[in-house]
């Protein structure tokens, strides 16, 4: 990928709420050439591998944030991993004439 197209990416990973007329102008490229990329699917394929990236990083300090909170009491933190613990789980059922699928989390 190209010089332009990666200096994109860093001000779009960069600036995510900015709107894409906002973008092309920090990357230094027009609007039609940010459209252009967005079509581009190794551009896409690039954008999407380094956004995993980036929530992977945060993901550890979010849950080591949370150890600590919970350790420390906050009870709002200590709520709130134990509902999504023991939240209902979603139950799917599709029938479709001789065929019955079921998905599901709970115990039956």
């Amino acid at each position: 990928m190209d010089e332009r197209k990666e200096k994109t990416l860093d001000v779009w990973l960069a600036n995510p709420t900015a709107s894409n007329r906002e973008i092309a102008k920090l990357a230094g490229i027009s609007e039609a050439t940010f459209a252009r990329y967005r079509q581009d699917a190794e551009f896409m394929s690039n954008y999407d591998k380094r956004c995993r990236e980036w929530f992977d990083s945060l993901q550890a300090l979010a849950i080591n944030t949370m150890r600590e909170a919970t350790a420390q009491g906050n009870i709002q933190a200590a709520k709130y991993l134990l509902d999504n613990k023991y939240a209902p789980s979603q139950h799917i059922d599709i029938n479709t004439n001789d065929i019955k699928i079921t998905i599901s989390n709970e115990e039956e």
